[in-house]
């Protein structure tokens, strides 16, 4: 157990420090299974981590069980964000000449979950997207084989893209009437 824990803070140390390094020694054949291990890890890490900040704000049952259920939500909400994230930058890979697979795309998605050791602390949380498009950057320039530019502009698209489609969701009449239900069913007191 103690070896698994050493193993994993030393792969998560190579991939926040030295990305491009990381991705060159680690085995293409395992990388799938490996990254999804090693990001569910961190997910769990991190969601326990919040549940326990929770758990110290409140301590009695209520908080316990909010705490309980705060952590698990926020793995399988983590596990979600890596497929939707993967699948929404492979696309752009492959627009960009991508030959790999969408298990290359994951891995290098799941590796980048490294950044969840630190993102607990508050001051830090700034740097954490400009981190992981960092280390991705590298990991799609030795996995996909495409430039660093076309690693990079694969990420920020699809969010940009969202950003956009979220903003005219929010200026669009149809919001506003997802509003009213949403008035109506806290008036009527349900909970």
């Amino acid at each position: 157990m103690k070896l698994i824990f050493l193993e994993h803070f030393r792969d998560s140390l190579e991939v926040l420090v030295h990305p491009s390094q990381f991705f060159r020694r680690v085995s293409k054949k395992e990388m799938y299974d490996a990254s999804f291990r090693f990001a569910l890890k961190n997910i769990a890490v991190f969601s326990v981590v919040i549940g326990l900040f929770l758990l110290v704000l409140g301590p009695d049952k209520k908080t316990l069980f909010v705490s309980v259920i705060l952590a698990v939500g926020l793995t399988v909400a983590g596990v979600a964000e890596l497929f939707v994230f993967s699948i929404s930058f492979h696309v752009f890979l492959k627009v960009f000449g991508a030959k790999k697979s969408f298990d290359e795309t994951f891995s290098v998605v799941a590796y980048c979950t490294a950044v969840l050791l630190y993102a607990w602390i508050a001051p830090l949380l700034v740097l954490l997207p400009f981190h992981a498009l960092y280390i991705a950057s590298f990991g799609f320039v030795e996995v996909h084989k495409v430039s660093r530019l076309q690693g990079v502009v694969s990420m920020v698209a699809p969010v940009v893209i969202g950003a956009v489609f979220l903003y005219l969701l929010l200026v669009s009449s149809g919001f506003a009437r997802v509003f009213d239900v949403l008035r109506v069913f806290y008036s009527v007191r349900v909970f």
